[in-house]
């Protein structure tokens, strides 16, 4: 029986570092995997250290899914990339900071997604982090519906959470007139 829960341990180690190491993002400078490169094992909280922040124009996930922040610690407008190919990143080139494997189990955070339309439709945008200053994310003053799907946020007016300010649980959301089109900074609570 001791033999058996040693060999049952060595296995259980042996699969974790396995799924630790099938983890694998190269970012590019360069659109269309050009220019220079960095390729990503791990979570990478800050892409400063390795002189990236902000220069990330095209990807490819080869092995897990990952996901992307516009700030440092995993903060800003974050965004999971499933494996492929991406050789343009549209309006977030040159914009991500931090990156991290998406774990096993992941996907239980909070998440909410913003529409500049009142019928949950047109330009939208996903949050899973909260954001002090929609400008940030060119999204200043344009949400006009929301869908929570996971946890419960805050919306404000303002930026940095200040002026009128409304909770919403999970599910699809008109917002009310003193917010819509309206709102400058999100959290989850």
């Amino acid at each position: 029986m001791n033999n058996y829960f040693r060999t049952a341990v060595a296995l259980a180690a042996l699969a974790a570092s396995a799924c630790v190491f099938a983890q694998e993002i190269t970012l590019y400078s360069g659109h269309d995997f050009k220019g220079r490169s960095v390729t990503l094992h791990k979570d990478a909280v800050n892409f400063e250290q390795f002189g990236f922040n902000d220069k990330v124009s095209s990807l490819r996930v080869k092995h897990g899914k990952w996901e992307l922040c516009t700030d440092s610690d995993y903060r800003g407008h974050c965004r999971v990339f499933e494996p492929g190919d991406y050789a343009s990143l549209g309006k977030a080139n040159d914009a991500y900071s931090s990156a991290r494997p998406v774990r096993a189990g992941g996907g239980k955070g909070p998440r909410i997604v913003l529409f500049d339309r009142g019928d949950y439709s047109g330009r939208s945008v996903e949050l899973d982090g909260g954001v002090d200053n929609f400008q940030r994310i060119d999204f200043n003053d344009r949400v006009q519906s929301v869908i929570v799907e996971r946890g419960r946020w805050r919306l404000c007016s303002d930026s940095g959470g200040r002026g009128q300010c409304r909770e919403f649980g999970p599910g699809r959301h008109h917002l009310p007139p003193e917010l819509r089109s309206r709102v400058s900074s999100a959290y989850p609570g």
